[in-house]
């Protein structure tokens, strides 16, 4: 499995978008993971659809990151272990503990940066230290072209 990590808004999604097509490999965000597992069971009182509710999560990231955690209080991999069932890469691991508890799973981490942009104050990781490599996301035409140049 290939995990894709990073902030918030640096192009991790995008990266993924790219690798998928590029390769036909699957991928999944992991909020989007929680959210058909376990999140949307929760806040389904708190909004009026789902869109609304996905939508919503980049102004409750400390919540939807609780959320997340509480389901991985017991095994800090269980998410990431669902997700490797169904897909072959996953984007957006910001724990540090349910990321040592999953790396065993990965064959490469892609951290991506954009130099500039917020910060993620949920995210945990150290984006040098943790990954195999650093995309620095300066245009699509750049991850494009990070794309192209690897297998995967």
């Amino acid at each position: 499995m290939i995990a894709i990590i990073g902030h918030g808004g640096h192009g991790k999604s995008t990266l993924a978008d790219i690798i998928a097509k590029e390769h036909d490999i699957s991928w999944i965000d992991t909020s989007l993971a929680a959210f058909n597992l376990f999140i949307w069971k929760q806040l389904k009182d708190v909004y009026k659809t789902k869109q609304e509710c996905l939508l919503d999560r980049v102004n409750n990231r400390q919540l939807w990151f609780d959320m997340i955690s509480d389901f991985c209080k017991d095994d800090p991999s269980a998410l990431i272990t669902h997700i490797n069932t169904y897909f072959n890469m996953i984007v957006g691991i910001r724990s540090r503990r349910e990321f040592d508890a999953s790396k065993h799973l990965f064959h490469l981490t892609i951290g991506v940066w954009r130099e500039g942009y917020d910060l993620d104050p949920t995210f945990e990781l150290d984006i040098i230290k943790d990954s195999d490599i650093l995309v620095q996301s300066t245009s699509i035409e750049a991850l494009e072209q990070f794309s192209t140049s690897r297998s995967f």
